[in-house]
């Protein structure tokens, strides 16, 4: 998908407890597949549907609403959500699990 402008272009760093939650979830989706290699899922996307086709956002927002609504929490558009953790990260000053030189 290509980006609004070029100033909206970023890197975000990734606090490391991420890092490691996305490999962990890599490594269930391989033992989920038989450990042939790429897990059965759409090259680029973290998760999709249970057959490997990438999730529709509606069918995405409304399993997020509903988690939301049955632990009682004030419902927010999970978009905003996004905006909120790219704006609260750098505050963290957590690390990034990334190296360094992971730009070059």
């Amino acid at each position: 998908m290509p980006i609004k402008s070029k100033g909206s272009n970023r890197t975000v760093p990734l606090p490391s407890r991420c890092c490691y939650g996305l490999a962990d979830h890599h490594a269930r989706l391989q033992r989920r597949d038989g450990g042939k290699g790429t897990p059965g899922r759409p090259s680029g996307y973290v998760s999709g549907t249970t057959t490997g086709t990438p999730l529709e956002p509606r069918n995405l927002n409304r399993m997020f609403r509903a988690l939301f609504e049955a632990n009682g929490i004030r419902v927010v558009r999970l978009h905003d959500l996004r905006h909120t953790c790219v704006s609260l990260l750098p505050e963290q000053d957590l690390d990034s699990g990334l190296s360094d030189d992971a730009d070059s």
